[in-house]
């Protein structure tokens, strides 16, 4: 998952406000890492998880969204 600020009515497109943004998947751990004006955000699956779909959701200073992901066998 990448979150970048989009706002073309701003003449200053700030990145500080990517800081306040979070992403959390229960039951995962999740990692992120900000360069220039884009946050990269990895769910980290471990064999143990089932296949079978779960959620995540993105909150902070921006529009907050809840997504699902699916696990499957190779």
């Amino acid at each position: 998952m990448r979150v970048s600020l989009f706002a073309p009515w701003r003449v200053s497109k700030e990145s500080e406000g990517l800081s306040s943004i979070k992403l959390t998947a229960p039951g995962f751990k999740v990692t992120d890492s900000i360069v220039k004006n884009i946050k990269t955000f990895t769910i980290n699956v471990t064999d143990d998880k089932p296949n079978n779909d779960f959620y995540y959701t993105i909150t902070g200073n921006c529009l907050n969204a809840k997504r699902w992901f699916n696990i499957t066998a190779d």
